[in-house]
């Protein structure tokens, strides 16, 4: 282990000094290569370097092998695209980050981690906002968060909720604004603030006219919680079926997370963010919220793509 411990400082010393050879004006290259074992450098002042003047907004960022970053409380990070090509992009701290670009890739056995794991999720608010500003990874493509090749990894940990859907257990009225759902909402992990959805039980599919109007879902967002009892802030539009003797009960969905992968609307082409994990890449992702996602007509691009 010492011995090989030695070829990898021995590796990144080589490496610095070529890099300082070709870069003699920017010393703070040679730093980071020559101390690959030291804490991450913050996105900042990697951006800042990486970019040498040019902004950031414009400026393709590659993350090497032997280096890390971090992103610890930057919600307004930002680049052209991000490839993390060998090293390790990671956010940290407990202020959230976002990093907005037009793609956030891991190759070379590169590693994006947002929060370190279940048990230690990311802070609240943190997330990818991919953008559609024309920039295209030469094998994922447009607006991708991913992971390619052996050895790269993408994971993701947002907030566990004990349980993320619940079921009706009695008849909520057209008008209503109350729901009484099967399990003790906040001991779910369930808060005041949380965007929720409640799925129709009147007929299916959704375009099945009953009585002149539309079976459909409605979302709103929890005003209080009591027990098992939520509050919504506006009226249900129909009425929905909570009857747990017939097995017959709708289902109430938590919408909300403390991670997001989000981004631009859709295009002309009906085309949104993609993420992917694949050709030999790991990755995990928990208690994430994707939106905007899929590129109709594209194979393989869908929301989420393991």
């Amino acid at each position: 282990e010492r011995k090989q411990a030695s070829k990898q400082i021995t590796s990144h010393r080589v490496d610095a000094m070529a890099r300082y050879r070709s870069h003699a004006h920017r010393p703070f290259l040679l730093l980071l290569a020559l101390l690959p074992l030291c804490s991450a450098v913050p996105w900042a002042d990697f951006v800042a370097e990486e970019c040498g003047g040019q902004r950031a907004v414009s400026c393709d960022v590659v993350i090497p092998t032997g280096t890390s970053v971090e992103l610890d409380g930057d919600l307004n990070a930002e680049a052209a695209s991000v490839t993390v090509s060998g090293g390790t992009l990671t956010w940290e701290g407990t202020e959230p980050s976002v990093l907005s670009a037009g793609f956030v890739v891991a190759e070379s056995g590169g590693t994006i981690q947002i929060g370190q794991s279940a048990a230690a999720p990311a802070p609240a608010g943190s997330g990818v906002f991919l953008r559609n500003n024309g920039e295209s990874h030469a094998r994922l493509g447009k607006r991708v968060l991913g992971a390619t090749g052996p050895g790269a990894s993408l994971r993701v940990f947002g907030e566990p909720l004990a349980r993320t859907w619940m079921l009706l257990t009695e008849t909520a009225r057209e008008g209503d604004q109350q729901l009484t759902l099967n399990t003790d909402v906040a001991a779910a992990g369930w808060k005041v603030g949380d965007r929720i959805a409640v799925a129709p039980t009147r007929a299916f599919p959704p375009q099945v006219a009953i009585g002149g109007s539309l079976s459909e879902a409605e979302s709103f967002t929890i005003q209080s919680i009591a027990g098992n009892v939520v509050t919504l802030d506006g009226p249900l539009r129909q009425a929905r079926v909570g009857r747990a003797d017939q097995r017959i009960q709708a289902e109430v969905i938590n919408l909300s997370r403390t991670v997001t992968i989000s981004g631009d609307d859709y295009d002309r082409s009906d085309h949104g963010l993609h993420t992917i994990i694949a050709n030999g890449a790991t990755g995990e992702m928990s208690y994430t919220r994707f939106e905007k996602g899929g590129q109709r007509g594209v194979l393989g691009k869908y929301p989420l793509h393991f």
